[in-house]
């Protein structure tokens, strides 16, 4: 594909223009709106017609930051565009969501999927951070503001101080990096949160008296997306807050233990900060001569908080198993897997129905439609049931 198109610098494909939301404000059809759409991207480069477009889009990607940067540097500007702290990750986002509209489809969640996982992150997220308030023997806000000592026989100052002295962590985990768009989309949320600045309700941001980390591990088995993952994470600013988990896979064409492999890379960037999980016994170290995770018993202070499971549809159940069985995924563990309508991974979908019926997790199907599969859905008569899609929420409760 020619890199170097004549196109509109400036022009980015908004949001609103990307998703499928092509109707008018009574629900119909906005014919306007799929005129544009059919010149957006030829059939043949539509749903699931891969095309080994991973590197032209690096390049898409890299060419359209490199502009930005020009503009901002040649005309001095202070504009929100130049001075918003997640401008390169906004950036980023867009120009890829701009590429799987107009060139090529690409197995990316899309502005619409990504909206729903960053909500239910969100959640979570303040949910974590009041229960560390308490933890600590503190009541506090949602935004992570301390009130009143828990326990009011204690001395105020001295506790206050101690909280303050704690260091906790957050940890999403992501099964299938791709080339790093659902790893932008998270750790852009991460990086709001980092520090324990929290947006409240009535619009403001204050520090909390709690120091956390957010951190999102994500694990790839393919080792050109996983290059290709570092660089856009890298162009969008947010490296900081994601560690690219390279599987690896064995002679007999099976992934290693994604469990292992996670537990090891946890611990290795959260050694001595894991207080937020349901036990904590055992003090964790890291033998770095062998690269190994080592402990004196059991590691029980290590659990994922969200974890996102789009990778290969075959593998859902098996390593959501996996990571049950090794003590990752535990109660208040939040889990998201996308595709599972469309590519009918009904064995995932049944497994949780089933843990909802037992009261294990709440689980529950939010509908979406494919990514970027409006232009199809013009193609193919406004006809949206062939890609109908759905996501997967399920919360451990018990």
């Amino acid at each position: 594909e020619d890199e170097d198109e004549d196109e509109d610098e400036n022009q980015v494909v908004s949001i609103l223009q990307v998703t499928s939301k092509h109707h008018d404000k009574d629900g119909h059809v906005d014919e306007h709106k799929h005129k544009q759409l059919l010149r957006l991207r030829d059939p043949d480069c539509g749903v699931c017609k891969q095309l080994n477009a991973e590197r032209s889009l690096l390049m898409h990607v890299k060419n359209a930051i490199s502009r930005a940067r020009s503009t901002c540097t040649s005309s001095n500007t202070h504009s929100s565009t130049c001075n918003n702290s997640n401008a390169d990750a906004d950036l980023v986002l867009a120009t890829i969501d701009d590429y799987c509209q107009k060139r090529a489809w690409m197995m990316h969640l899309g502005p619409e999927k990504s909206s729903i996982i960053q909500n239910v992150l969100r959640e979570k997220l303040d949910e974590f951070i009041i229960a560390s308030c308490q933890a600590c023997e503190y009541s506090c806000d949602r935004n992570g503001r301390t009130n009143t000592p828990i326990d009011t026989d204690t001395d105020t100052s001295t506790t206050l101080e101690s909280v303050k002295g704690q260091r906790r962590s957050f940890v999403c985990v992501e099964l299938g990096t791709y080339c790093g768009y659902g790893s932008v989309q998270i750790s852009k949320v991460l990086s709001e949160y980092a520090k324990n600045r929290v947006q409240g309700n009535d619009g403001s941001v204050s520090d909390t008296d709690i120091d956390i980390d957010f951190h999102l591990f994500t694990v790839e088995i393919n080792p050109t997306y996983a290059q290709i993952a570092k660089e856009v994470i890298d162009m969008s600013q947010l490296s900081n807050h994601v560690t690219i988990l390279q599987n690896e896979l064995m002679m007999n064409g099976l992934a290693d233990d994604v469990g292992l492999l996670l537990k090891e890379g946890i611990i290795r960037q959260h050694q001595g900060r894991l207080q937020h999980c349901e036990t904590n016994t055992e003090k964790v170290d890291v033998n770095p001569d062998k690269g190994e995770a080592e402990t004196n018993g059991e590691v029980d202070d290590v659990c994922i908080d969200f974890l996102l499971i789009d990778h290969d549809k075959d593998s859902y159940l098996d390593d959501l198993l996996q990571l049950e069985r090794c003590g990752l995924v535990r109660k208040g563990t939040v889990v998201a897997a996308d595709n599972v309508i469309f590519a009918q991974i009904d064995d995932y979908v049944k497994y949780m129905k089933d843990l909802d019926r037992r009261g294990v997790v709440s689980s529950e199907t939010i509908h979406s439609l494919v990514e970027y599969s409006a232009p199809d859905i013009s193609h193919n008569g406004n006809n949206e049931e062939m890609y109908r899609d759905g996501i997967e929420i399920s919360k451990y409760v018990n």
